[in-house]
């Protein structure tokens, strides 16, 4: 699920009226910040989705479980894509030898 997904996800949902709304209220990023992931062709960052999977899941435990299927849904989805970014975060980090009592 790449972040153009997630945004109309969100919208279908009626929970994002705007790409700055998604942006601030959801992302808690600034105003431009959706416009500027689907310019430069990114994903948000792992802590803009882990963020938005927490704002999104307190709103599912408020919600009547019908209505909160679907909102749990997406959530998994964006834990997915967290899980997913952070595995190519954690390979692009400098690797430490770990027998070394300095690293």
């Amino acid at each position: 699920m790449n972040v153009s997904e997630i945004y109309q996800s969100m919208r279908s949902l009626g929970l994002a009226s705007s790409q700055v709304q998604f942006s601030t209220v959801w992302l808690g990023r600034s105003p431009r910040y959706y416009s500027q992931l689907v310019a430069t062709d990114r994903e948000p960052s792992v802590g803009a989705l882990l963020g938005l999977s927490v704002r999104l899941d307190r709103i599912a435990r408020s919600m009547k479980p019908d209505a909160a299927s679907a909102v749990r849904d997406l959530v998994s989805s964006l834990g997915d894509c967290y899980e997913r970014r952070e595995m190519v975060a954690v390979r692009r980090r400098k690797r430490y030898d770990v027998s070394h009592p300095d690293h």
